[in-house]
Order: C-alpha cells, then structure tokens, then sequence
C-alpha cells in the first residue's frame, strides 16, 4: 500500500518548538496610552450567541483525537498546521505539554503588577449603545470576563495555564476577532502606524519572520524603547475616556483568552527547536527541507506566499473568498448596514450589488447597496495610518478593523505554506521510489489554495472524474453533506493506476 500521510488544520503540537530568551531585552512595558484608552468590549451579536462558533469542538478536533491515539498512522506522519494560536492551551493535557517548556515561571507583566498595586477595580461597561461597535439587539449577551479567567456569569478559565509568548499568537489574533468575536477589542493600529510604517516594510517584516531568522526581521521594523509601548494590542488597564471622565486606572475586563498574546514578544517567544539563531516553527521547517534537497520548493513556495498575499492586499474585498473580511468591515464601518441584512453566508455577502432589507423585506427603497463598498487596499491604509497620532487619540473602528485585516492577510495564507511544506515533508522522509498519498482535512480557502499551488507545480487531476471534485463547493443550508466516495478513495492504490487513455483522461 502507498506511505500515507495526514495534514491536518490542527494547531502545532509543543514539543516542536522552544522557549528563546533574549537576555538584551527586559519585559514588555506598559501599555501606550492611546491602547489604555480603547473603549471596552462590546456585546456579541445576538447571532453570534446563539451559535458561538469558534471554530472549536468540530469535526477536526474529532479527527485530530483519533489519528492521535491510532496505532495504524506513525506519529511522524500526522502534520498539525495551525501555528496562529501557538502557546494557547486547548485543554489539560496541552497545557502540560506547554508549561513543560518552562524551566521557570514567566516574569509577572507589568501591567498586573502596576493594577495590584493600585487595588485598580474593575471597569464596568455601561449598557448606553453609543459604542460604535455596539450590537443594536437587544437580545445580545455580554461575554466579558475579568482577566484571571473569572467570567461575570461565573465561569472560570483558570484551569488552563497562562499561554507562553509567541510571534504566531500575538498576530493570530486578529483571525480570532475577524472570524469569530469581532466584541472584541485589541489594536494593531499604534503599531502598524509606528513601528511599521510602510507596505514596503509590512511585507518585508513577514518574510523574513516567516522565512528568515527573528533577528532579521526587527531589523525590518522599528521597535525601541520609545515605540514598544505601541505594540501591546490590548491594554490590561482603562485609563482615559474609556474609563469615564476623571475615572482612577481601572482594571479591563477579560477577553476570554482569544487574545493570548496581548504585546510583541520581543524578550521571550517560542521558536523552532534547537534553530540559532532563533526562527520561527515555520522558518525551522522550510530550513530543514531546504538542508534535505528541496530547496527550490521551498523557493517556490515561498515565491507563491508573497504573491498570494500581495493580490489581498491590492483587494481586501475581492481576495477574501470566504467574505469574513468584507463583513468584519461592514460591522465596523456600515452597522446600519450590518444590523440590517443577512449574514448567515459571508461568501453571498460579499458578491451582493445589493442585500434586502431585514426590516423592510419587500421594499427596493430601503435595500442596502453593497456593491459600491470597497475595503481599502494596503497602500490606501498606510496613508489613512500616517495620520494616526497616538499621542492624540486612541485608534478608530475604521483603522482598527483595517489592521486586522491587513494583518491576517498574511497569517491566512501562511496556513497554507505549512500545509505546503508539510507535503513536501512527507514525501521527503517516505522510503526512495515509494508511493506517497497525502490527506489533508482544512478548511475551504485553505484547500483551495493548495491545490492552485501544486497545479501550478505541474500536478494534474488526469484520469479522476470532475478533475477529482468530490461533493460540491456550494450547498443549501438544509443540504446533506454526506458523500460518496469514488473507489480510489477507498483504495488509495488505485490513484497510481494510469488512465484507460488519453482520451478519456481529458
């Protein structure tokens, strides 16, 4: 039978990476003032608590516990892609496997000590519905939480560990909000508009963390004692209007955990095992393909990355297939809008000239016109960033969301490069001259994705039925979405057989 491997959308186990401590950096300061002022948590839509879909508690994580546990796929072969939230505890056992890393505790950030130091309380978001973020149903539910994990409805988080610092993490974030908990508040804009500063060094930033060496990518950008403070997307304490007029510093409430790395972590972050100097997981991994022979692949791949990336960022709108981004952007720019259409399927969302009215569902007056809005593109960004002063005012709904869509843009397809490179890897440790089939199981886009690589690396569907569609890309809501194998997915050897001919493989 084939050497079989499985690639899954599952995040990065622990034990391939390791803490780095750069002994010339002290902890993390406080947070910029401007970050300290970033109103409070709104609700959740009312749609969003209904179905609190976080992407958890899925099929995936099904499938992830059974290859774990399974005797008949060698560990070595199950690849486990999802490094945005690296660090993060998803359950016990995890959390064992990441404090495992630690040969003593983290420092206390700074922010906690200076609130107990204070006796700060907490802040208290008032139910006024002037946030511009604010759900308009008033059956939405507020989710906020203190920092330590202890929720206003008595929930507690504190069974899971605090997660350990990651560059992966601390940018992953962003997909979090964008796709799942857009109540949330966090904030790249002080730091793309500062530390940053440019599309030129944006891109530059992330090649070289994502395919150099950590060193060479603060080159890239410009964080020092005067900027760090700006790199904390999200501020353990209220201060300033988001506090009230003449309010003492006021503890923030909690965030659930869906920002784990709230400041650029640039003293302490995980990193590839045993690499100096330090990379990043996905840096490791296309370095040690490079050392096995398959450079160019990982040249290509790398080459694919910055183009892939580059038409998102030309066309937030356009780029997102999945349509999250242009809804995230409506949310926080067009809430008429937002409150007032359906948005059960993004990807519809986004392709509309014009959506109906929720409220008025049989009149043509009152449809939303969504044709005509556009999300800026990255240069158009940079210059509406270049006026952000943070020494005058905290970051808009408009720029915040703006950020985070930038920022995702390259952690979204950088998924896709560790799929890639997973597969690479996988038919470079199989025996010389053995068949190799790869199963992935990821996401929509990122499939898609992919498979327009390896297309474009000369691989062919000849001789599968519907260029090896299995299924289909679009169903109904009520739809079934049980399918039915053909037989070389059964018998994997059968995708080796040649086609009867040319005729028929066309």
């Amino acid at each position: 039978s084939p050497h079989l491997a499985v690639v899954l959308e599952a995040p990065v186990p622990a034990e391939e990476v390791e803490l780095h401590f750069d002994d010339a950096q002290g902890p993390p300061p406080a947070a910029h003032a401007c970050v300290r002022q970033l109103d409070l948590d709104s609700d959740t839509d009312s749609d969003d608590a209904a179905d609190p879909d976080d992407g958890s508690g899925s099929f995936l994580d099904y499938l992830h516990r059974r290859l774990s546990a399974s005797d008949a796929l060698p560990k070595e072969r199950l690849y486990r892609i999802d490094m945005r939230s690296l660090g993060d505890a998803e359950d016990e056992e995890d959390g064992k496997a990441w404090q495992a890393l630690l040969k003593a505790p983290l420092p206390e950030d700074v922010e906690r000590l200076e609130l107990d130091a204070a006796g700060a309380p907490k802040a208290e978001r008032e139910e006024s519905g002037d946030d511009e973020d604010d759900s308009s149903d008033d059956e939405a539910t507020d989710t906020n939480s203190d920092e330590d994990g202890t929720s206003d409805s008595g929930s507690d988080e504190q069974d899971l560990p605090p997660p350990l610092p990651s560059w992966e993490a601390y940018f992953g974030a962003a997909s979090e909000i964008l796709y799942y908990s857009r109540h949330i508040k966090a904030d790249y804009v002080p730091f793309l508009a500062r530390c940053v500063g440019s599309q030129a060094a944006m891109q530059a930033f992330f090649e070289a963390l994502y395919f150099g060496t950590v060193p060479d990518a603060l080159k890239q950008v410009s964080i020092d004692a005067r900027t760090q403070p700006l790199t904390r997307i999200r501020s353990l304490a209220v201060s300033g209007a988001a506090a009230g007029e003449g309010a003492p510093l006021l503890r923030r409430p909690g965030d659930w955990g869906f920002v784990p790395v709230k400041v650029a972590p640039v003293n302490c972050y995980l990193k590839a095992r045993g690499s100096d100097p330090p990379r990043l997981w996905i840096s490791g991994f296309a370095q040690r393909l490079t050392e096995a022979g398959a450079g160019a692949l990982v040249a290509a791949t790398q080459a694919w990355y910055r183009e892939a990336v580059g038409q998102m960022l030309a066309n937030p709108k356009a780029g997102d297939l999945e349509g999250d981004y242009f809804v995230a952007w409506l949310r926080a720019c067009r809430r008429e809008v937002y409150d007032d259409i359906d948005r059960y399927a993004p990807e519809v969302v986004r392709d509309l000239a014009w959506a109906p009215s929720l409220s008025h569902p049989r009149s043509r007056q009152h449809r939303h016109d969504l044709g005509d809005v556009r999300i800026p593109s990255v240069d158009e960004a940079f210059r509406e960033f270049a006026a952000f002063d943070p020494d005058a005012r905290s970051s808009t709904a408009r720029e915040r969301v703006l950020a985070h869509i930038l920022v995702d843009m390259f952690q979204l397809r950088l998924v896709d490069v560790a799929a890639i490179l997973s597969m690479a890897s996988a038919v470079v440790a199989a025996p010389e001259g053995e068949r190799v089939v790869v199963v992935l199981y990821a996401g929509a886009d990122h499939t898609k994705a992919i498979v327009d690589f390896w297309r474009s690396q000369g691989f062919a569907a000849e001789g599968l039925t519907r260029g090896g569609l299995v299924g289909k890309e679009d169903w109904l809501g009520d739809e079934s979405r049980a399918l039915t194998f053909p037989g070389y997915l059964h018998d994997f050897s059968q995708l080796f057989q040649k086609p009867p001919s040319a005729e028929s493989a066309r």
